[in-house]
């Protein structure tokens, strides 16, 4: 079984500030969740969240990928705003330990692997899709609406 160990930031980035942020992962490949949350300002903490969209950036960096005028990411911003929230972006870089080959099948899979089992609200899983490979992905740092573990298993 192939494993990718994901690390999430603790900080988020609000999408309205992704052109402007100054946030280091923005600069490198990786992971991003579009996620619908209050912030509470007096304890400067973003709650009740509510994961809209996992996505990847392989060969772009995560401030273009999260950036891109995509349908998906329209749907996400769209439903957050009927339910009176913010959306956040979360950031995620695959550990130097992942067990696999780091070929843009796999990093895919992965991708797909967090969509699947995590249940975003905004669907970007092609209807073609073949779980094709055993995968397990760990989630480390601030995960959370994210699973610890999202397995995918050939079928």
């Amino acid at each position: 079984m192939d494993r990718a160990i994901l690390t999430w930031d603790v900080d988020v980035v609000p999408a309205a500030d992704l052109a402007t942020s100054v946030h280091p992962l923005l600069e490198r490949n990786g992971y991003y969740c579009l996620v619908a949350a209050h912030l509470d300002e007096e304890a400067d903490l973003w709650g009740d969240l509510e994961l809209l969209f996992v996505g990847g950036a392989a060969e772009q960096t995560l401030r273009t990928a999260a950036s891109e005028q995509r349908r998906e990411h329209a749907e996400a911003m769209a439903l957050a705003d009927r339910a009176g929230k913010s959306v956040v972006v979360m950031l995620g870089e695959l550990s130097d330990s992942t067990l696999g080959r780091k070929t843009r099948r796999f990093l895919d899979d992965i991708e797909q692997c967090l969509a699947l089992r995590n249940g975003p609200a905004v669907s970007q899983i092609p209807s073609d899709f073949v779980e094709a490979r055993h995968l397990s992905v760990v989630n480390r740092g601030d995960f959370a609406p994210l699973k610890w573990r999202s397995l995918m298993t050939p079928a």
